[in-house]
């Protein structure tokens, strides 16, 4: 199994057209639905969260925060269930596995708005971790932004 990092650099190494290739470029343009629903679940329910502990009575807003995911993390599992996961891109595609499946924990801890049970954050930092190392890149592969810098390091 490989780690993101490692399927990114094992894809480099590959020729073009080979069929691992054309099977990762495949995957990850199918993956990139799912990642983003994810992340959008992540946001809305971190944001719930807040919602939730600074406030002593539920607001309409904060509900439609918490029940804005529900049917989108079950058209992700769908999603999810019908991915054709090639071998170089299975630690990635576990990666969203457990990323939703902390999320469907999450609803199901989260039922009663009533409970200070504190595992549902720990089950949508999990979902967060898992997502995050489907994105990154080890050092010296990371963006650099052109405005925050200059070519010669003295400057930020």
């Amino acid at each position: 199994m490989y780690s993101p990092n490692e399927t990114f650099m094992t894809l480099l190494q590959e020729p073009i057209n080979s069929s691992a290739h054309e099977e990762a470029i495949h995957y990850f343009a199918e993956a990139k639905k799912t990642f983003q629903n994810l992340r959008q679940i992540i946001q809305r329910l971190s944001g719930f969260m807040i919602l939730f502990q600074s406030q002593k009575l539920l607001k309409a807003e904060t509900v439609a925060a918490y029940e804005f995911g529900k049917p989108l993390l079950e058209e992700t599992l769908e999603e999810l269930g019908n991915l054709k996961v090639p071998p170089i891109a299975r630690s990635h595609f576990h990666a969203l596995q457990l990323a939703a499946h902390c999320l469907q924990q999450f609803y199901q801890i989260k039922r009663d708005f009533n409970s200070k049970d504190d595992s549902s954050l720990i089950l949508l930092e999990k979902a967060y971790t898992a997502l995050k190392s489907t994105s990154g890149f080890s050092n010296g592969l990371n963006m650099i932004s052109l405005d925050a810098s200059c070519a010669c390091g003295h400057h930020h």
